[in-house]
């Protein structure tokens, strides 16, 4: 596999992170909940991370001149590129199933997001906006991937991690399209 990120220039990776900031203006979410009950605030809360994560790569691809996607590996280049702009907190790392396909696990030990949600007491989003926020990068990418939480800070874990997959290709095969 090539380099596990694709190159950006800095003034890039600033541009795109001063686009998309990881410190959020909340307070709709909970007018929202005063209004309609948390259940819809929580609902439009994960569509708008899902949206979020849609608008975050398709601007990354522009960035890179990219208009689609040629395999997995890249793929999962990009979504380290993804997370090392949009999440810089993460840490990322190139792994492999059984039978050699691969995969990226992503872990998260010191999450602004979640820092600031306990700091509010803000209970009312009864899951994290990141996994809906990837959802809108592999929709953006058009490709099917399994993401699997597998450590979770509310849950006691030391952070919080996912792995992502893409199901049903053989090492160097890919069914289905990009």
């Amino acid at each position: 596999m090539p380099a596990l990120m694709m190159k950006l220039t800095h003034q890039a990776e600033e541009t795109l992170r001063r686009r998309f900031p990881q410190e959020e203006d909340l307070r709709w979410v909970g007018e929202l909940a005063a209004r309609e009950g948390w259940s819809t605030a929580n609902r439009r809360y994960l569509e708008s991370k899902r949206e979020q994560g849609v608008q975050e790569m398709s601007v990354l691809m522009d960035v890179l001149g990219l208009s689609g996607i040629t395999s997995d590996e890249e793929a999962l280049e990009l979504l380290a590129t993804a997370v090392s702009v949009y999440l810089p907190e993460a840490e990322v790392a190139l792994v492999s199933d059984e039978v050699g396909r691969p995969g990226l696990l992503i872990r998260v030990k010191e999450c602004p997001t979640y820092a600031r949600i306990e700091a509010s007491d803000w209970h009312g989003v009864t899951a994290c906006g990141s996994w809906h926020r990837r959802q809108g990068w592999y929709q953006a990418l058009g490709v099917n991937a399994v993401d699997i939480v597998v450590g979770e800070k509310k849950w006691g874990d030391v952070a919080c991690a996912a792995l992502v997959k893409f199901p049903g290709a053989a090492p160097g095969e890919r069914k289905g399209s990009w």
